[in-house]
């Protein structure tokens, strides 16, 4: 009887974790318990919130093996704009929209409910580009960093 309901309770209550090229200052940690999403009060949305959220994260129950628990995707994120999620062992790891690298103070709201992932904070990094191969030499300590223009 009681592993019965110790069966049902767990099946009641998921466990997701945000997970990626840098949460928190980790790389791809698995059940990592500061990674760890809060059920909301409304049953099926969870919330986290974090010191930093790097470009190239999925969210999951903690493992790989539950393919139904993993949620990524291939568009690009726009931070504040519900993202909708794809799930599945093979969906690809949500990136941010306009170059951003990272997001610092990011709250991070996973609704089940309409399938999406919303991420709010402060944009960090940007992608820079650079040019090589400047009169002939290859190396990195020779490249140019590129300047954003506005061309009108």
């Amino acid at each position: 009887m009681a592993a019965g309901l110790l069966a049902a309770a767990a099946a009641s209550a998921a466990d997701y974790y945000v997970i990626g090229e840098n949460v928190n200052g980790k790389k791809w940690a698995l059940a990592a318990e500061d990674c760890k999403f809060t059920e909301t009060s409304t049953a099926g949305v969870y919330e986290w919130t974090g010191v930093v959220l790097g470009s190239g994260f999925k969210i999951n129950d903690g493992t790989w093996s539950n393919a139904n628990a993993n949620f990524g995707g291939s568009a690009k994120l726009t931070l504040g704009t519900p993202y909708t999620y794809t799930v599945g062992g093979s969906s690809g790891n949500i990136t941010f929209a306009n170059n951003l690298t990272t997001v610092n103070s990011p709250k991070v709201v996973l609704n089940t409910n309409n399938k999406t992932i919303t991420v709010t904070g402060e944009g960090g990094g940007t992608v820079a580009w650079y040019i090589q191969g400047l009169n002939g030499n290859w190396d990195f300590i020779d490249s140019k960093k590129l300047v954003e223009t506005v061309s009108g």
